[in-house]
């Protein structure tokens, strides 16, 4: 073998070298490469999951807060119609009570008016009464005088001429009947 093919030969093994410490540098850049889009490709799928947790999450919390809206909103419709109920009971029973109240100021109104009737009755009677005891004491008077002659008192006439007091108004007791029942025969 010649000279010239030994240092062709030593060229081509350093050229191949030199080509083989490129492509091994290229190799493990291309692995480093792998292994950062690897490490990449994990990362944005860490991220998509932690995406797709927050977001079921949220999906959830929605539902919920749409479900608890319902309930409020269910509640809130059943308490309106409550308070539109008792308000009606309300003003139905303000309304009762207005024309009760009518009913008893126009009865009171017309006690009044007969109680104030009775009341001039009774005046009437008790002047009536009054002018029949003054003639009865009157007459008795008279007749006392009369009698006076056959030696009775005088003095028994000055009762009857006294001025008359004010009317005392008492009530009447109510009769006792004369058959009593038997619980009241026992008892009395």
């Amino acid at each position: 073998m010649d000279q010239a093919e030994i240092k062709e030969l030593r060229a081509k093994l350093r050229v191949s070298e030199n080509e083989r410490g490129h492509l091994a540098l290229k190799f493990e850049e291309s692995g480093d490469a792998k292994k950062s889009l690897a490490a990449l490709e994990a990362k944005r799928k860490e991220e998509l999951r932690e995406q797709d947790r927050r977001i079921a999450e949220l999906e959830k919390s929605v539902t919920n807060e749409q479900r608890r809206n319902e309930v409020l909103e269910g509640k809130l419709l059943e308490s309106k119609g409550k308070a539109q109920q008792e308000l009606y009971e309300t003003r139905k029973m303000v309304s009762t009570l207005q024309n009760k109240v009518a009913v008893a100021e126009d009865v009171a109104a017309s006690a009044r008016t007969g109680a104030g009737q009775r009341g001039e009755e009774l005046i009437a009677q008790l002047h009536a009464a009054r002018a029949m005891v003054q003639q009865v004491a009157e007459e008795y008077g008279r007749l006392a005088g009369y009698g006076d002659r056959s030696g009775r008192s005088v003095r028994s006439c000055y009762y009857f001429l006294a001025a008359p007091r004010l009317p005392v108004c008492r009530p009447v007791p109510r009769p006792r009947p004369i058959f009593l029942a038997k619980a009241e025969r026992c008892s009395a």
